[in-house]
């Protein structure tokens, strides 16, 4: 991927932007480090933001057990201490640009039966992005994010109860800029997931999956703040394990089918007035699973106990193919951090992805949200949102996904914020193992230096 990238560099750009990195870097090893709290650390060209966030959290469902009236077990009230680390880092040159973001969110539940099965100690959040010539007419980027996610699961209560996702998504770009405004930029993007589930004995690996990505971008800024785009990529799901046992309503055995996926959208994206913010983008795409992967795995097995051929072999075509996003953003001074500034957000998306437990989830998403601005100490948020998914392959369900939040925070100084919040989450499945409710209310501080 690096020598691709390199290919479309001569030698003397090359040999620049190296000259250029170390530059940057010594500058920024040599230069004093000097602020005060709140101000940013500022060492040559970068700025680095390290911060802290410290605060309790109250769960009421802590499990996410299904509704008692559904068969589920009762709530558990959990009570959770949260420490979170973060670091930034900004260089900014014309010849390079680096952005670097981090956060640890550490959860200890305060009851000893709780955190037995709900600590997270493994949640992290990491990316970086390096661009090379970023004002050039032919550019270079490299970018990767690292994710570990658990998720709360009612697994009969196994000791680390929780479902671990592990996604890395390595992405590599050459920007080709034709004048004002205007660039096409091919890429390629590789993406890892893991997924763990919880079992009697510790974690049970349940899949691998890679992706490669080729995609290609245009880009026209035929306004200094809106650009009309087309966006096109292909994606190439190939799963470790094809044939995976299950304790579901599917059988004893799962079909998994490997996947290629191709998504072309074109629209418009970015300030249309000085209050209006506008994303319209359509598109379509399509989903060919091979139902011969996991055919070929299962080998015939009669005691396999999976549903058959038909049950896996099901293409994201017609409307699940349907792609489209309108966003509209009503700014009345926030962005420019005016004393009393409002952001009204509307979002609807329709999209589909890959599922990990089934073929594809195709789904209609709705948001509307507030963030304000109430003097110099004060700023709040509130929204809430409905999400319609259908889930296709051998295991189908439909679901819908309701959230409503809301926070406030007082801003004593620069380096520091303390907030109040709560969130409400429903899930109402067809399948009712699935379906739950969960409140968390919080109380924090993050101190930024």
């Amino acid at each position: 991927m690096t020598r691709e990238g390199d290919a479309n560099v001569s030698p003397g750009v090359r040999m620049s932007s190296s000259r250029t990195l170390l530059v940057a870097g010594a500058l920024a090893l040599a230069s004093p480090a000097v602020a005060a709290p709140g101000d940013h650390i500022q060492a040559g060209p970068a700025e680095i933001i390290p911060s802290v966030r410290v605060g309790f959290e109250v769960w009421t469902n802590s499990y996410l057990s299904p509704w008692e009236d559904l068969g589920g077990a009762p709530y558990k009230l959990g009570a959770v201490f949260l420490l979170e680390p973060a670091l930034k880092i900004n260089v900014d040159h014309s010849k390079v640009r680096f952005q670097f973001d981090g956060r640890y969110p550490l959860r200890k539940f305060m009851q000893q039966d709780l955190g037995q099965d709900l600590d997270r100690f493994s949640d992290v959040d990491l990316g970086f992005r390096l661009d090379i010539l970023p004002e050039g007419t032919v550019g270079v980027y490299l970018a990767d994010r690292l994710q570990i996610r658990n998720q709360a699961s009612d697994q009969a209560r196994f000791e680390g109860s929780l479902i671990t996702r592990l996604q890395n998504d390595l992405e590599a770009g050459v920007p080709f800029r034709f004048g004002p405004g205007m660039s096409l930029t091919p890429y390629i993007r590789y993406t890892f997931q893991n997924t763990r589930l919880p079992g009697p004995t510790g974690k049970v690996p349940f899949n691998n999956r890679n992706t490669p990505e080729p995609g290609l971008n245009f880009h026209w800024r035929f306004f200094p703040n809106t650009m009309f785009v087309i966006e096109g990529l292909a994606n190439f799901h190939r799963r470790e394990n094809h044939f995976v046992e299950s304790n579901g309503s599917a059988g004893s055995f799962l079909g998994l089918p490997d996947a290629d996926f191709v998504k072309v959208r074109t629209g418009l994206r970015g300030r249309i007035t000085r209050h209006l913010i506008l994303t319209a983008t359509l598109g379509y795409g399509y989903g060919n699973y091979k139902e011969a992967t996991v055919d070929d795995e299962a080998g015939g097995n009669a005691e396999a106990g999976a549903t058959g051929q038909d049950s896996y072999a099901k293409d994201v075509t017609g409307v699940d193919a349907l792609l489209a996003t309108v966003q509209f953003g009503f700014d009345i001074g926030h962005s420019e951090r005016k004393t009393f500034g409002q952001m009204v957000t509307l979002r609807f998306l329709k999209d589909f992805d890959d599922s990990f437990f089934t073929n594809y989830v195709h789904y209609y998403d709705t948001r509307v949200g507030l963030d304000s601005l109430w003097g110099r100490y004060l700023r709040s948020s509130i929204g809430g949102g409905i999400r319609f998914e259908e889930y296709k392959g051998e295991i189908e369900r439909n679901d819908t996904f309701w959230t409503a939040d809301a926070r406030l925070d007082i801003v004593p100084a620069r380096y520091m914020v303390i907030g109040v919040g709560v969130q409400y989450a429903q899930r109402f499945s067809g399948d009712q193992s699935v379906s739950y409710d969960n409140i968390v209310g919080s109380v924090d501080a993050t101190f930024t230096y």
